[in-house]
């Protein structure tokens, strides 16, 4: 039973960890892209790539609140299901 709870946990720090890698490279694209439209670097980028970062940037934002909720439900389930996390003062 216990593998289950680690299994959750294991999950939900990987979201995390992909939520911020997600948001570290994307966010550096579209930098990137902003400062080579701005200062005509020659890097290949143009404007709209800016604005195809802005919304990759705003999706991953929305995909936070939803796997919040996944989580949640999940958790609820598997106490349903098994109980509190052995360990837990949960009642």
């Amino acid at each position: 039973m216990r593998s289950i709870y680690r299994w959750q946990r294991t999950n939900w720090r990987f979201m995390k960890v992909l939520m911020v890698l997600w948001f570290g490279v994307v966010g550096l694209i579209t930098l990137s892209a902003a400062v080579d439209v701005i200062a005509g670097l020659g890097w290949g980028y143009q404007a709209k790539d800016i604005g195809g970062g802005l919304l990759m940037i705003a999706l991953g934002g929305l995909a936070i609140p939803v796997f919040w909720v996944i989580k949640t439900l999940v958790v609820s389930i598997t106490r349903g299901i098994y109980g509190p996390e052995p360990g837990t003062d949960e009642t």
